[in-house]
C-alpha cells in the first residue's frame, strides 16, 4: 500500500497529539498543516484548499472553527477524521446527515476504542456479571477555568460537557439501541468552584446518571452495577466485586490496571486505527458514526436550552 497523504488542520495541542500517532505510523505521513497564520513549518500552508488533494484531512482545530473550515472543504473526496465534537452546528450536522462525505466521515469519540471503554462494552453485551441493573459516571476537570460561569457547561465553543462527557454519551449510546437522555440539570455555583451538570439516562430498562463537575485535576469515576458483581473505574484500575444472594461484598479484584492517561492515548491510538481500517476498505463504519451524530444532537440540545 503506497503511503497516504494527511492534511492536518491545527497545530497546537490535540493537533500536536495527532501528530505524534501519525509519526509513528509507517504507511500514513503529514504533507501540509493548515493554519491561519505563516508559520516556521515548511509544510504550513494558509489556504484550505491546498488540503484537498490529500488522502486524509485531520481536523485538530478548536470546535469553533469546525464549521466553516468544513464548508470551505465540501469538494473534498477524501477520508476525513473529525476532532469530536462536530461543529456544534445544526446546518453543518444537517449537511453532514444529507449525505456530505458519507462514507469517509470519521468523529474521534475515542472512549468506545479505550482499554476500559472495551472492557466495560464487552461485560455489558456478554452478561458475564448478569443483566446491567444501574450505572454512575462522574467526570471532573478543571477545564471550566477556561469558561465564563455562564456558558461553560453547553457553551458551542466548548465546555465541560461538551469536551469530557460528549465521549460518556457517545460510549452509552453503543451499549444499547433503547438509550434515552434527559436535559441536564446544573448546580451553579462556578465561584466555589463546584459547578456541576447532571444528564439522567434510561438504558434498556435500567437507569444512569452522568455527572460533570469542576476539579483543579481531572478525575474519574465509573460504576457499573450487574445482578451479580459490581465493576468501577476509579482513574487507576477496573475492579470487580462479586455480589452474592445475601446482597453480602465479596473481595475486589482487578481487572485491568489503567490510568486515565494512559487509558486516553491508548484510545486516541486505537481510534485511529479504526478510522485507517476505513481508509483501507473504502468506508467508515456507518452505526458508530450515527452515535456520533445522535450525541451532536443532544450537545446542541442542552446548548440551546
Amino acid at each position: 500500500m503506497s503511503t497516504l497523504k494527511i492534511g492536518l488542520i491545527g497545530l497546537r495541542g490535540h493537533a500536536e497529539r495527532m501528530m505524534h500517532i501519525v509519526d509513528s505510523l509507517e504507511n500514513c505521513t503529514i504533507k501540509k498543516i493548515y493554519l491561519h497564520r505563516e508559520d516556521q513549518d515548511v509544510r504550513v500552508v494558509t489556504d484550505i484548499e491546498a488540503l484537498l488533494d490529500m488522502d486524509i484531512i485531520i481536523q485538530a482545530s478548536p470546535t469553533t472553527f469546525h464549521a466553516e473550515q468544513i464548508n470551505a472543504l465540501q469538494s473534498y473526496k477524501g477520508h476525513f477524521f473529525c476532532e469530536k465534537p462536530i461543529a456544534l452546528s445544526r446546518e453543518c450536522l444537517k449537511k453532514l446527515r444529507g449525505g456530505l462525505w458519507n462514507d469517509t466521515f470519521y468523529v474521534n469519540y475515542c472512549f468506545l476504542h479505550s482499554p476500559v471503554g472495551k472492557l466495560l462494552k464487552d461485560v455489558v453485551d456478554s452478561k458475564k456479571y448478569g443483566k446491567l441493573v444501574h450505572f454512575n459516571i462522574t467526570f471532573s476537570h478543571p477545564g471550566a477555568h477556561k469558561f465564563k460561569a455562564e456558558d461553560w457547561r453547553f457553551s458551542r465553543t466548548g465546555g465541560i460537557l461538551n469536551t469530557s462527557l460528549s465521549h460518556m454519551i457517545h460510549f452509552v449510546q453503543s451499549l444499547s439501541t433503547k438509550c434515552y437522555f434527559s436535559k441536564p440539570k446544573c448546580i451553579s455555583a462556578l465561584n466555589k468552584g463546584q459547578d456541576t451538570a447532571i444528564v439522567d439516562i434510561s438504558l434498556n430498562n435500567c437507569h444512569g446518571t452522568l455527572m460533570s463537575t469542576w476539579a483543579s485535576v481531572n478525575h474519574v469515576n465509573i460504576q457499573f452495577m450487574f445482578t451479580n458483581a459490581i465493576l468501577q473505574w476509579d482513574g487507576e484500575c477496573v475492579t470487580q466485586t462479586s455480589l452474592n444472594n445475601k446482597f453480602e461484598n465479596r473481595p475486589s479484584k482487578i481487572l485491568l490496571e489503567k490510568d486515565i492517561t494512559s487509558n486516553y492515548h491508548e484510545s486516541l491510538h486505537n481510534s485511529f486505527a479504526t478510522f485507517l481500517k476505513g481508509v483501507t476498505t473504502g468506508t467508515q463504519d456507518p452505526v458508530v458514526k450515527e452515535y456520533a451524530f445522535k450525541t451532536e444532537e443532544l450537545l446542541l440540545d442542552f446548548a440551546d436550552q
